[in-house]
């Protein structure tokens, strides 16, 4: 049976869409065990800080810049969706 751990990037996005769309989070997460051994391996490997300090930082033109946007893709639309991106991220729980 797999198991999400809840720390990396992808669990991160995960959860922060279940409180995004105010849908109750059933997963068991690895984190969440009353294990030290996981703890600390999983701690080793958290994104959790990074992804909070980028939605602190949040992005400037300098970043949409450096974009390799598809052609028919504008900057308008991508500064929108990683606006809307940080807005759920924000939500991390």
């Amino acid at each position: 049976m797999a198991s999400h751990c809840g720390v990396c990037f992808g669990c991160l996005v995960r959860r922060s869409a279940f409180a995004a769309s105010r849908v109750a989070d059933n997963t068991s997460y690895l984190f969440s065990l009353n294990r030290a051994d996981l703890r600390a391996y999983l701690a080793d490997k958290s994104m959790e800080r990074a992804v909070r300090e980028f939605v602190a930082r949040g992005v400037d033109e300098g970043d949409f810049a450096a974009m390799a946007l598809p052609a028919h893709y504008s900057t308008r639309e991508a500064a929108d969706l990683v606006q809307r991106s940080i807005g759920e991220l924000s939500l991390l729980p």
